[in-house]
């Protein structure tokens, strides 16, 4: 273990530093697992494992794309195949901008909060998430992929944080996103439970325990909590692509209100190196803007991709694609490594 990770450190952007936190457990995820098939299981770690800003993936030697876990594959076997992954979306030219994004978030944010209709002032999330991804799986001991198969996920919370999970296995796909004849070999059956699980109270740190705020001010302070600190190196702002970390899991434990869903959105455009790239159609056609990042504060190598619907101030999806390619399992750059959709 200590070797394996002074070797990926050695191999990575910041030369022998210290993994992150989660770079760290994703790569002690890997060391123990028991061999179980590769599912990718958005709910936080158990307690007793290293704490820290990670998302748990399925154990064994089929690991999602995350950078650390590809140097470790790679390591292992270097594969010759191509591997199919999603198509990115379509860009289209848009008049919004960052600035005008914030403005009308802030002005449509200002009249909620005054309005006296009652399903907006309704404002309290709820435990749990549902939601759609699509996760690219690497396993040396198996031929790539040559098609997409998304999941469906849903998380269950109690009060006490006990809760269960399950994924199903969605419709078998084409790069495109059409849907394919008939059930390719090795693909599941649609529908088909691919994983479950429940925990007891106390068995799972979700890390998000208290109640999403509703301000700007205090949704920034509790997501840089969950990254970390109020700032990372002693004072440099959390980049906007590890802002989007944060809420992408925030939403695997709370479905969030109107006005805690808005200001998780005014913290990421208020931050560092984001951008529109464009109007786009999400994977379940609907319309919405693209803001465009780098996961500068954890995975520089990747960006990120935030798809949001300015008509109500929705997250519709987060896409991530990698910058320089993964050149091991011939994947280019530019290819959509993963993506998450909440209806």
């Amino acid at each position: 273990m200590d070797e394996l990770s002074r070797r990926l450190r050695a191999s990575g952007p910041n030369g022998h530093a210290p993994l992150p936190d989660r770079a760290q457990a994703t790569l002690e995820n890997i060391l123990v697992g028991d061999g179980a098939p590769s599912v990718r299981t958005p709910v936080p770690s158990r307690r007793g494992t290293k704490r820290g800003p990670v998302l748990i993936f399925g154990a064994g030697l089929a690991v999602t794309a995350t950078v650390l876990a590809l140097v470790l594959v790679s390591f292992l076997r270097p594969a010759t195949a191509l591997a199919v992954t999603p198509n990115a979306l379509t860009l289209h030219s848009t008049s919004w901008t960052i600035e005008s994004l914030r403005k009308q978030l802030e002005a449509d944010s200002a009249g909620s909060m005054d309005s006296g209709n009652p399903e907006i002032r309704a404002n309290e999330s709820s435990r749990g998430a549902t939601g759609d991804g699509w996760y690219i799986q690497l396993d040396p001991d198996q031929p790539l992929s040559t098609y997409i198969q998304p999941q469906h996920i849903q998380l269950k919370w109690n009060p006490d944080f006990s809760g269960s999970s399950q994924i199903t296995a969605g419709a078998p796909q084409s790069a495109h996103g059409k849907p394919l004849d008939s059930i390719p070999e090795g693909a599941a059956q649609p529908g088909t439970i691919l994983s479950s699980d429940s925990w007891s109270a106390g068995e799972f740190d979700p890390q998000f325990k208290n109640e999403p705020p509703l301000s700007v001010d205090a949704m920034r302070s509790y997501l840089a909590e969950y990254l970390g600190g109020p700032s990372s190196d002693g004072g440099v702002a959390w980049s906007a692509g590890a802002y989007t970390y944060a809420v992408e899991s925030l939403m695997q434990v709370w479905t969030l209100c109107v006005d805690a869903e808005r200001a998780a959105i005014q913290v990421i455009l208020s931050a560092p190196d984001v951008e529109v790239e464009g109007k786009t159609t999400d994977r379940f056609g609907r319309e919405g803007v693209a803001l465009a990042m780098q996961d500068s504060n954890f995975f520089p190598e990747r960006r990120v991709q935030l798809i949001v619907d300015p008509a109500n101030w929705k997250i519709l999806a987060i896409e991530y694609s990698t910058s320089a390619g993964l050149p091991e399992f011939n994947i280019p750059a530019g290819a959509v490594i993963e993506y998450s959709i909440w209806r």
